[in-house]
């Protein structure tokens, strides 16, 4: 079983690469189990729908998204972490 720091590293990869069907296994197992992770993993994606600029279902008006510029810097973050780890 991998531990929770290892599991934070693979939801951020999910986003940047498909995992393999044994990381997708492992992923689901541990978020099943740990909610910790699970609320990390459901962060991520609103981060990710936030930088894209996809429409939430929780944020229906227009002013709640990020600028261009916004998302761009967010992702260049998110990126050069990955890259980091």
């Amino acid at each position: 079983m991998l531990s929770c720091k290892q599991i934070t590293k693979l939801i951020s990869e999910s986003f940047v690469r498909r995992l393999s069907i044994m990381e997708r296994l492992v992923l689901w197992m541990h978020t099943s189990m740990c909610k910790t992770c699970r609320s990390f993993r459901r962060l991520q994606i609103q981060l990710q729908h936030a930088i894209s600029g996809k429409q939430d279902e929780d944020q229906p008006d227009a002013d709640s998204q990020l600028s261009q510029t916004a998302r761009e810097r967010i992702a260049a973050l998110v990126e050069s972490q990955i890259k980091k780890d």
